[in-house]
């Protein structure tokens, strides 16, 4: 049941921070675990890759 809505965390910095997050139900996360902050070029690129396979920021589930 719920709400049918996904969390999204922000300022993941650590993969400390990343497991406590999985493993309490956060479906993405952000923050400099995954990339520094990307000037609008290169944010293309780092998406591609994400749909590519590379998930960046998005917090794996078993």
């Amino acid at each position: 049941m719920g709400l049918g809505m996904r969390v999204l965390a922000e300022g993941v910095e650590t993969r400390e921070q990343a497991a406590w997050l999985r493993e309490h139900g956060c479906d993405l996360a952000q923050g400099f675990l995954f990339s520094d902050a990307l000037p609008g070029k290169e944010t293309m690129g780092y998406l591609r890759a994400a749909a590519e396979g590379d998930r960046g920021g998005a917090l794996r589930r078993s």
